[in-house]
């Protein structure tokens, strides 16, 4: 529930309550980049900490990591949920309610 409200604060999806209540995208899957998705739920924090590390000081691997990232978070840009989502319904039937009378 925290995700939701998270994401629903964010602009990503909106949320109604009730019986008939769910959640929805709050913009066009075509307007929203796996990237912001990402970004926002993950931070900017980097993959590693080495403030703690001896050899930090002579150590390039930092930089590599964060080239990396950046590399990622690239591509994660290029790629919105409409390209994600190829089959919009197919996954309806995990959100539907059962009768279990």
């Amino acid at each position: 529930m925290k995700i939701v409200q998270d994401l629903g604060s964010a602009g990503f999806i909106r949320t109604t309550r009730g019986r008939q209540g769910g959640l929805q995208l709050a913009r066009p899957a075509i307007e929203i980049t796996i990237g912001q998705v990402v970004r926002h739920t993950e931070g900017d924090d980097p993959l590693v900490d080495c403030s703690t590390c001896r050899i930090s000081q002579g150590c390039g691997l930092p930089a590599v990591i964060s080239q990396a990232r950046e590399a990622f978070m690239c591509v994660l840009d290029t790629c919105r949920l409409s390209d994600v989502a190829r089959m919009p319904g197919a996954f309806q039937h995990l959100f539907t309610v059962q009768d279990r009378s």
